[in-house]
C-alpha cells in the first residue's frame, strides 16, 4: 500500500515522498477522539512513539475536484482546526496551523481529512 501510495497520490501531491528509497517499517497505531473537541492519533515504532492532536474543529468542507491538470481528483470532507500540537517522545514541536480561507469562508491551514476518494483520469 506504502509503495502504491507514493507511485501514485501521494508522489504527486508532494515529490518528496515519491522516493521508494524511503524505508517502510511496521508500526502500531491507534486513536483518542472527542468529535466536539479534539482528534489524536499515535504512531508507535522501534521504541519511539510520535502523536498528532487537532483540536478545536470547525465547520467541515466538502471538496471535490476532477482529474484536469492533475492526473488524479479528489472528494474529501475537509474539517479546519485552529489548534495542532505535535509530540516526539513527548517532546513538543514548535508551529501552529494559521488562518486563512478556502472556498470563499474562514478555514485553517491545518485540517483533518475524511472520506478521501481519489479518481483517475479516463
Amino acid at each position: 500500500m506504502t509503495r502504491w501510495l507514493q507511485e501514485t497520490v501521494q508522489g504527486m501531491l508532494n515529490e518528496e515522498t515519491a522516493d521508494t528509497a524511503i524505508s517502510v517499517t511496521e508500526a502500531k497505531f491507534s486513536k483518542y477522539i472527542d468529535y466536539r473537541a479534539f482528534w489524536t492519533e499515535r504512531i508507535e515504532a522501534f521504541g519511539e512513539e510520535l502523536e498528532l492532536t487537532w483540536n478545536n474543529p470547525g465547520d467541515p468542507l466538502l471538496i471535490h475536484s476532477e482529474p484536469g491538470d492533475r492526473p488524479y481528483g479528489v472528494c474529501t470532507v475537509l474539517v479546519p482546526v485552529s489548534g495542532a500540537r505535535l509530540t516526539i517522545n513527548d517532546v513538543e514541536a514548535a508551529g501552529r496551523p494559521w488562518p486563512t480561507e478556502r472556498e470563499s469562508r474562514t478555514f485553517s491551514t491545518c485540517a483533518l481529512a475524511f472520506s478521501e476518494s481519489w479518481t483517475e483520469k479516463r
